[in-house]
């Protein structure tokens, strides 16, 4: 698929920007281990006084999971057994809290199998059923219900760190303790887990919670055996729990439990140079680097490559401060040239390849940078490709560089939901196109419009705030501009609210969401839709119609007179059929074929209730190949349902965990393409919802990652998502905020003055100083700005740009109200911070940081954590894992305010949150010049 290219010739070189950020060499010796969760529990009486409760272990840190944002509570709770039940002395309990215990009635943990107790100050007895053994396990949890106003708190016993109420404690009911211990180490590069006398040891990934749908999903990573347990480094970074089990006479004795954070090593060859993917050949030279400079402009050889010229000088402006122009000639020395194979280089030394489509060379040195492409989609790539290497540092190493595709199509699913329209500014748009979706890679774009445009044919199913044709043509001539090929998208005959609901005459039955595929007006009304569409959009090659998840609500009622009477008597799989050859009727006479989500037609997969998937027999083998199957998910409708029916088949993942994007290279020979489909009102912020259990999955650094594993289809299995973004944030593709601003002189520690962060407020472990996008942070005490007590940084000098590091910590209730926000009538990114700036003369100029774009929770994923609106981010430690400073658990982001006075001082600014329950999290700030 590579034509003349050698993919055996590949040089890795890890890229400077991002050699702070990947995994350090593993050392030999000792890993810390924090507490793990097991209570010993010994015989004792119900006397308070007894001297057994004096042996029995005190549990006494109970804490809140992260995002709860409240202070952990110091009491004194202690276990023992009785018989066959559980004691419980509680003393030392704050005013109105109460204990919780949860006791397993089976060695598994089942909260549905499980019998709860509240408890009071004192010792109290709780039946266990089945009754306590000696030797016998149990899971338990211990909590505390703490007030908080109207209701209250659930706080978990944590014997170290945060609170965890998804993971219980064990409780081991023993005679007398039996000694036991746990240690952990690394020995040629292999983690050697040891407890001496123990019968087996076990560790296990402390992965996030499983998605609704689990099956096809696999377990956590975990493996396990005697003692000394060696195993190889997982490919997850993260926490994991190492449980070692001794036994004596057949029952257990003693369990020791520890918890490691381990650190994945993160493949070099993911990134070179800033260039993320790595090109398959890269070859390093020698002498003085290509650094863009005042007279430095980018030649065009030509109009076919001046919207990649244009790109090019765009980016480098950005992440130089250097005002380059675009020029048609003639190249000087310092200058950067874009043209096609054919074309007169003006660089030596770059040897001739046979470039596939969309292939590009490039070549580096003092005297210039040349980017010579196959086409003008590859002029695209090379020219992105070229501007990462250069990044915010201002300059590139020599080298040259060839790269080319895997998969001839990288798809882009993008839907307006439906309502959401006005969510989209065009201008944002059109940014996206260029940060994320070209740098990503795609060349296909899908835009599932549902009702979000402004129709000429069927106004009555126009949204309030959709785009008008002239909005939705500023977006196509932008996506056109970087050779993608764009198409519309609807969905029938399921998920047609849009359709539906301006004509409730097309409703399936009694549903709201399916249409009735025989009303005589549905393909009345379809066909009109179409040609405006396809007409609009420059009649494109493709046409993506939907027809996923087409299930019927009726698909329960066996009475034939219970159906809609033109469709009674028909099964549905052959309704089904008849929809998609009249599709295909209507559009192979435009010479269109068709992208369809493929589970419906996946025989056997999950979405296969009412049988539909029968209809692909009534699909003539002749014309499959007008019908292109989006494979939407490993679980539903994976590629080997699907490869052997003749059809086109390209996998489009619908959400993007590590399990969902892995065996790519498995099933490559039955694909021509791979990407992502997205959901939300807009990918560029942090908190959208999603039709997923976790909105970030459709994140927009997701998006980027599918179309580069698609271009470079051996990326899917280099590591997981999380280890390749936290590898990759310091590259300027995954910084879109960023911008450097010209000016002389160095960046200037700012004095941040303000209340000092409290003890429900997330904490740091911040190092004395920081350099985050190219600027150095000088770090002090975190200042947490409230509703009524702003932070204040002192300036007192001409600035061009303040940059600030910052985190925003808002609790459960103001979260939903910023998140929830947002919505047609509000388009608008909801304003989390506002920021004030006073100046000599009285004049007071704001600026609002946007939740979710500017500013995010400082404990939230990783994924949210490439804001569209900073300038970087900075990972620190929590106090939490003070025992290991790889653990990387916190998040600064920095954000740059502009001064719309430049030549004027600027006294003061202030930082402070919009409302009740947001506390404004700054580190530092710098000015920088003007």
């Amino acid at each position: 698929m590579l034509g003349g290219l050698d993919p055996a010739v590949i040089v890795f070189l890890a890229a400077a920007a991002m050699s702070a950020s990947l995994a350090a060499p593993a050392t030999e010796g000792g890993l810390p281990l924090a507490p793990g969760r097991v209570v010993t529990v010994t015989p004792c009486v119900p006397d308070p006084a007894a001297s057994c409760w004096r042996e029995a272990l005190p549990l006494r840190s109970f804490a809140a999971e992260d995002a709860a944002r409240r202070a952990p509570v110091t009491a004194d709770v202690r276990l023992a057994w009785q018989g066959s039940g559980l004691l419980v002395k509680a003393s030392d309990l704050p005013p109105g809290v109460r204990v919780e215990v949860s006791l397993s009635r089976a060695l598994e943990d089942r909260i549905d199998a499980s019998s709860s107790v509240l408890l009071d100050a004192g010792v109290s007895r709780v039946p266990a059923t089945p009754g306590l053994e000696t030797g016998a396990p149990r899971r338990v949890r211990v909590h505390l219900r703490v007030p908080d106003g109207d209701g209250t708190t659930l706080l978990t016993w944590a014997p170290w760190g945060s609170g965890d109420l998804a993971r219980p404690a064990w409780l081991l009911p023993v005679e007398r303790p039996a000694p036991a211990s746990l240690a952990a180490t690394r020995r040629a590069g292999k983690l050697v887990f040891d407890a001496p006398g123990a019968d087996r040891v076990e560790i296990v990934h402390e992965r996030p919670l499983l998605p609704r749908v689990r099956v096809g999903v696999p377990p956590p990573w975990s493996a396990a055996g005697p003692p000394p347990l060696a195993v190889d480094p997982p490919v997850h970074t993260g926490w994991y729990t190492v449980t070692a089990t001794w036994r004596r006479e057949g029952r257990v004795s003693a369990i020791a439990e520890r918890r490691v954070h381990l650190t994945a090593e993160v493949d070099p060859g993911i990134a070179t140079e800033g260039m993320f993917p790595a090109p398959r050949t890269f070859t390093p030279g020698s002498g003085r680097p290509f650094r863009p400079g005042p007279t430095t402009g980018v030649v065009a050889a030509g109009p076919v490559v001046h919207r990649a010229a244009v790109l090019l000088a765009e980016e480098l402006r950005r992440f130089t401060g250097q005002p380059i122009p675009v020029r048609d000639g003639p190249f000087q020395p310092g200058d950067a040239w874009v043209g096609l194979e054919g074309d007169m280089a003006p660089l030596p030394g770059l040897p001739a390849a046979d470039l596939p489509a969309e292939g590009f060379r490039i070549a580096t040195g003092a005297s210039g940078a040349m980017v010579c492409a196959a086409d003008p989609r590859g002029a695209v790539y090379g020219a992105l490709a070229l501007a990462d290497a250069v990044g915010p540092d201002g300059e590139a190493i020599p080298f040259t560089a060839l790269d080319a595709p895997d998969l001839p199509w990288r798809v882009l699913y993008h839907s307006l939901t439906p309502g959401f329209a006005a969510t989209y500014p065009v201008d944002r748009y059109r940014e996206f196109l260029t940060r994320a979706v070209a740098r990503g890679r795609f060349n296909l774009l899908a835009i599932g419009l549902d009702n979000g445009w402004k129709l000429s044919s069927h106004p009555e199913i126009n949204a309030p705030g959709g785009w008008t044709r002239d909005q939705l043509q500023d977006v196509l001539e932008a996506a056109r501009d970087l050779g993608l090929v764009v198409v519309p998208a609807t969905n029938v005959p399921a998920h047609a609210a849009w359709l539906v609901q301006a004509h409730p005459e097309l409703a399936e039955d009694v549903t709201r969401d399916q249409a009735c595929t025989r009303h005589p007006d549905y393909r009345r009304i379809l066909g009109e839709i179409y040609d405006e569409l396809w007409n609009l959009f420059g009649r494109p090659p493709f046409f993506h119609i939907g027809h996923d998840e087409a299930l019927w609500v009726t698909e329960q009622q066996f009475f034939e007179d219970q159906r809609c009477p033109r469709c009674a008597g028909t099964p549905r799989w052959r309704l089904y059929a008849e929809d998609l050859m009249w599709h295909h009727a209507f559009f192979a006479s435009r010479g269109v074929r068709m992208l369809v989500w493929a589970d419906v037609l996946a025989q056997g997969g999950s979405i296969d209730r009412p049988r539909v998937s029968l209809a692909v027999d009534l699909i003539p083998r002749a014309v499959r190949s007008d019908f292109v199957l989006l494979s939407w998910s490993n679980v539903f409708d994976p590629p080997s349902l699907l490869e052997d029916r003749g059809f086109p088949l390209m996998r489009v993942h619908t959400g993007y965990d590590d399990w969902q994007r892995a065996g790519l290279r498995e099933v490559l020979p039955a694909l021509s393409g791979e990407g992502i489909a997205i959901f939300t009102p807009a990918p560029w912020i942090a908190t959208t919802f999603s039709a997923g259990s976790d909105g970030l999955r459709y994140h927009w650094p997701a998006a980027m990652l599918a179309g580069l594993t698609g271009w470079r289809t051996d990326l899917a299995d280099r590591g997981g998502i999380d280890e390749t973004l936290a590898a990759l944030a310091g590259l300027p593709g995954f910084l879109p905020g960023f911008r450097s601003l010209p000016g002389t002189g160095s960046p200037v520690s700012l004095p941040v003055d303000g209340p000092v962060a409290g003890p429900a407020d997330p904490a740091f472990l911040l190092p004395a100083s920081a350099r985050v996008g190219g600027v150095t942070f000088r770090m002090g005490t975190i200042r947490a700005a409230r509703p009524e007590a702003p932070v204040r940084v002192k300036v007192g000098r001409r600035v061009g740009a303040i940059a600030l590091l910052q985190a925003t910590a808002a609790d459960h209730a103001a979260e939903l109200d910023l998140t929830r926000s947002r919505g047609p009538r509000r388009p608008e990114v909801p304003a989390a911070v506002r920021v004030r700036a006073r100046y000599p003369d009285g004049e007071v100029r704001e600026a609002s940081l946007g939740y979710g774009l500017d500013t995010f929770a400082p404990d939230g994923s990783l994924r949210s954590t490439f804001l569209w609106g900073t300038a970087g981010t900075l990972s620190v430690p929590s106090p939490a894992a003070a025992d290991d400073p790889a653990a990387r658990d916190r998040a600064l982001f920095r954000w740059d305010w502009v001064n719309p006075r430049p030549g004027v001082p600027v006294d003061v600014l202030e930082i402070e949150p919009v409302g009740p329950g947001i506390a404004v999290m700054v580190a530092a700030a710098a000015g920088l010049p003007a």
